[in-house]
């Protein structure tokens, strides 16, 4: 059986690192597992003992910006936010690395099966889904959210929600204004409080969807 290697953590965590820097600035689809080796200091035999291809190092860059941090998560509970904002807060984490790390790597994720991968595998997810469904009963209690149906129920319709929403934006070329979008169907599942909501209607956002692409 191989022993890890020495420093086994860091070595990991810097090639993560430098992947997610090399995949903003390059695009995924142009990189090369060669490269990203060469960037980070490290042999393709170190690489391949880490990860089996290229696909799982792009689901490793996602994971670092889903996992929250505990300074992160103080910040949101400190935030003065009701209940929903936190957990629209914590939900839209990915969202917000995705958009940024820019088309190429987004037009990507449809090609390696991320999607599911996003909202559902990844290590501490189990935890992250714990804590989800702590805030939305604490939401159901105060009232903010007057959907009723079981948190882990309810939790769940979202993540699938979110996973289609995905899908169809990538589809799309991205012709729809994803976060608002997201925001909107969080608020109509879990039926908000009017004076809570930000949402605006999911008709108009969806539009684009229905219109024909422009001719170049």
């Amino acid at each position: 059986m191989v022993q890890p290697i020495s420093n086994d953590n860091y070595t990991k965590q810097k090639l993560v690192s430098k992947a997610c820097e090399i995949f903003r600035s390059g695009g995924y689809s142009n990189e090369t597992i060669d490269h990203i080796c060469e960037a980070a200091g490290i042999s393709k035999n170190t690489y391949y003992y880490y990860f089996k291809s290229k696909e799982d190092l792009l689901l490793a860059c996602i994971g670092e910006f889903e996992s929250i941090s505990s300074r992160r998560l103080a910040d949101i509970f400190l935030s003065g936010e009701n209940y929903f904002e936190q957990l629209w807060l914590i939900q839209k984490q990915v969202f917000d690395f995705i958009r940024g790390a820019g088309i190429d790597f987004i037009r990507e994720l449809k090609d390696v099966h991320s999607i599911h991968d996003i909202f559902f595998v990844k290590k501490e997810w189990q935890d992250d889904f714990e804590l989800k469904l702590a805030i939305i009963r604490k939401a159901q209690e105060a009232g903010e959210v007057r959907n009723q149906t079981e948190s882990r129920t309810l939790a769940i319709t979202i993540g699938i929600t979110f996973m289609g929403i995905f899908s169809a934006w990538i589809s799309s070329g991205l012709r729809f204004d994803i976060e608002k979008f997201l925001r909107s169907c969080m608020e109509n599942i879990m039926d908000l409080r009017p004076d809570l909501r930000q949402g605006e209607d999911l008709f108009e956002l969806s539009s684009p969807l229905f219109k024909k692409k422009e001719t170049q």
